[in-house]
């Protein structure tokens, strides 16, 4: 038995706005009006996420809903403005936050710290913070732990440039007039060249023991450091990759262990409401059909709130039994009494969501280029530990003047992410590398 509900339409009002927001940004930009879309644009650096759209817009929604006492329809809302004015808000808050970054305003990492600790969700029996707890609310709300505790310290840097405005707090006279002093000081003075010209006169000639003793005294000014002129050449895996063929079983094993990546099944936004028994699931389902209770009446009558029965996006497999009876829902809406392993339960769908299936033709150059590029790094791991390197003729040599060089190694050796060259005494590292490479030198 399935029946639409009031907040199950509000919901899909607001991914059906959301999704004709991104289909009209195509043109402007946007990357695309796919599965994988997780943000609207960029207000200067700072992006504008659709989740942080789609709560503002829930949240313009539920406030005039209150005020009207009924619920509205995507173009009721589009009509009143509702739209634009959640849009303005995220892109005002934005805007903001950019302001805040340029002035280098920031929250420290033990403020960031107090705020998650303090949030009750994110608490154990004992009141303390759970860590586990932390990691499961985020990830039912679909939100990685850097970017909740990135939104807590561009929240907090956002209160303190708001409160410092709000508030007209001005800075102390001392500090005030010691700036202005600092930048309005200015020097007066006279001068006058001096030249050979003025002298009464003439200067002395240095005498041999004078060139002596400044000679002796100045030796950087007459000494030149011994250098070594070094012919080298640079080869790193994207040289080699092109020319390294790879066999379709391969890629077709790499599509396959990748499958994650390329392959998003289709999910829904659901929210779960388990009773003690079926008699009792049935009878809560009765009075939502009959609207003599609402869903969120119902979860408040089994002493939860919308936060405890939320499952945020899940796939069908991940609801078990219940699955295909949830997902034989074409529009939002409650179904239920459902058998799951915590026993019945009513189920209430608020947004249907596609899946994202790439191809393997589709990605196939992507495949060939990475499994390259891994054929490509051990092979110069091989062949550096080996040191049984070919140099073809044809690769492009340089020349480089370097100084204070002593003891050079043959190899200066293979690096990875976390490491840079390995150099000899006193000569300062190159630069870090972002993936393996091999640099060989010849001295002159």
């Amino acid at each position: 038995m399935a029946t639409k509900k009031k907040s199950g339409a509000s919901k899909l009002a607001v991914w059906i706005i959301v999704g004709l927001l991104m289909f009209g940004m195509i043109g402007f930009g946007a990357a695309g009006f796919n599965g994988t879309q997780r943000s609207l644009g960029k207000v200067g650096d700072k992006t504008v996420s659709i989740s942080s759209y789609s709560t503002a817009l829930q949240n313009e929604m539920a406030e005039f809903q209150e005020q009207i006492g009924r619920d509205i329809t995507p173009q009721e809302m589009q009509a009143i403005g509702l739209d634009q004015r959640a849009l303005n808000r995220v892109i005002s808050t934005r805007a903001l936050d950019q302001l805040v970054t340029d002035l280098g305003l920031s929250a420290g990492d033990e403020r960031v710290r107090e705020q998650v600790v303090e949030i009750s969700a994110f608490q154990g029996l004992d009141g303390e913070f759970d860590r586990e707890a932390y990691a499961e609310v985020l990830q039912r709300n679909n939100l990685k732990e850097a970017d909740f505790e990135t939104s807590l310290r561009e929240d907090a840097a956002r209160r303190i440039l708001q409160e410092a405005v709000l508030t007209g707090l001005t800075a102390p006279e001392a500090y005030a007039k010691a700036m202005v002093a600092y930048l309005a000081e200015t020097r007066d003075f006279s001068w006058a060249r001096l030249t050979q010209d003025i002298l009464v006169s003439p200067a002395p000639e240095p005498s041999d023991e004078d060139l002596i003793t400044y000679h002796s005294e100045n030796p950087a000014e007459f000494t030149t450091l011994a250098a070594k002129s070094i012919s080298y050449i640079w080869l790193t895996p994207s040289m080699l990759a092109d020319g390294i063929e790879i066999d379709e079983r391969e890629l077709r094993a790499a599509y396959d262990s990748r499958s994650d990546e390329f392959i998003q099944l289709p999910s829904r936004l659901v929210e779960r409401i388990i009773f003690p028994s079926q008699e009792m699931a049935e009878n809560a389902m009765e009075a939502i059909t009959e609207d003599a209770a609402t869903f969120e009446e119902v979860v408040e009558n089994r002493g939860l709130t919308l936060q405890d029965v939320d499952l945020g996006d899940v796939t069908e497999a991940e609801l078990g039994a219940a699955g295909p009876l949830v997902f034989s829902l074409q529009e939002p809406g409650v179904i239920g009494p459902a058998k799951t392993d915590l026993g019945p339960a009513l189920f209430r769908v608020n947004a249907i969501l596609d899946g994202n299936v790439q191809e393997f033709d589709s990605v196939r150059d992507q495949l060939n280029l990475d499994v390259a590029l891994d054929v490509a790094r051990l092979k110069l791991q091989i062949s550096l530990n080996r040191s049984m390197i070919s140099w073809p003729v044809a690769r492009p040599w340089k020349t480089w003047p370097a100084r204070q060089i002593c003891n050079w190694p043959l190899w200066i050796g293979m690096c990875n992410q976390k490491a840079a060259y390995r150099t000899m005494k006193n000569f300062k590292p190159l630069r870090p590398l972002s993936q393996p490479k091999i640099f060989r030198h010849w001295e002159h």
